[in-house]
């Protein structure tokens, strides 16, 4: 184990960077809870890599209206582990280098003006494909 797994599990946290919106993946109910798909991903990992904890996890909030360098900027400098939460553009942010991305785990229909499929991924900060993970 290395890299960005041996990271999380020294620390006991997971770092998971999320985007607050209107789309489902992450919100904020009005209790004040986060909720959604991208959420419960995160607990997920959490409870993966850290022998099954959930409350284990410090989310830190990505604006809006912030482009996907700086979620990159964040992966790379380690002020987040994953980030889960917005769409990818996948003829764009994925050919990005210093990120790496999962499978999409969700796609949402074109609306409004657009024709493009969003799809929804995980990322995180790319590791050598020879070096530990």
């Amino acid at each position: 184990m290395g890299g960005v797994v041996k990271s999380i599990a020294e620390r006991g946290v997971l770092r998971c960077g999320i985007t607050l919106c209107d789309n489902q993946i992450a919100v904020e109910d009005t209790q004040g809870d986060r909720v959604g798909l991208g959420i419960e991903l995160c607990r997920a990992l959490s409870a993966s890599l850290l022998k099954g904890k959930t409350d284990t996890i410090f989310f830190v909030k990505i604006p809006e209206t912030s482009d996907y360098a700086n979620i990159s900027l964040a992966l790379k400098n380690g002020d987040i582990d994953v980030y889960a939460g917005r769409e990818v553009h996948m003829n764009g942010d994925v050919q990005r280098p210093g990120s790496s991305f999962s499978k999409p785990y969700l796609y949402e229909a074109p609306h409004g003006n657009s024709t493009a499929v969003q799809a929804f991924s995980l990322a995180t900060k790319e590791v050598m494909l020879n070096g530990p993970i």
